[in-house]
Parts: C-alpha cells; structure tokens; sequence
C-alpha cells in the first residue's frame, strides 16, 4: 500500500513541464501513474494549480519531482 505523501497538503509526485511542447506528455504520465497507482497523488499544474503564488510550495510539499526536460524547459525562466 501507497503510504501518504510527507506532507498533509502534499503530493507523491509534482510533474514540471513546459505547456509549449509537453503538456500532452504530461497529462498521459500522470493518467498512467494513476492506472498503475489509484491512490498516488500527482500534482500538474492544469489540474492542481488554482494559485501560481502557490507554485513553490507544491514544489517543496511533494515527495518527488518528475521533470520533462526539453530545449525549452532547460531555457525557461521559471
């Protein structure tokens, strides 16, 4: 059994992607880490940010971050 993120508020894994070239990629990796895991919570922005004030401390409040790196991910400001 899938134990609880660390954190109350938190997440077993926070996707980071780019919206430009990997938003498809990251929702299909979510889905399918759901499938696998019913009870895993993954955090992706387009479903879980409400706040972009609150970014960082979804961040810090995750277990793990699972990055898409891509050209444009290594050059983002964010």
């Amino acid at each position: 059994m899938l134990q609880p993120p660390r954190s109350p508020d938190g997440y077993h894994v926070f996707v980071s992607h780019v919206w430009k070239n990997a938003q498809d990629q990251a929702g299909t990796l979510k889905s399918a880490l759901r499938a696998l895991i019913p009870s895993i919570r993954v955090f992706l922005d387009v479903d879980d940010l409400d706040d972009v004030a609150k970014l960082e401390a979804h961040v810090k409040n995750s277990d793990v971050v699972l990055i898409i790196v891509t050209e444009d991910y290594l050059s983002s400001y964010n």
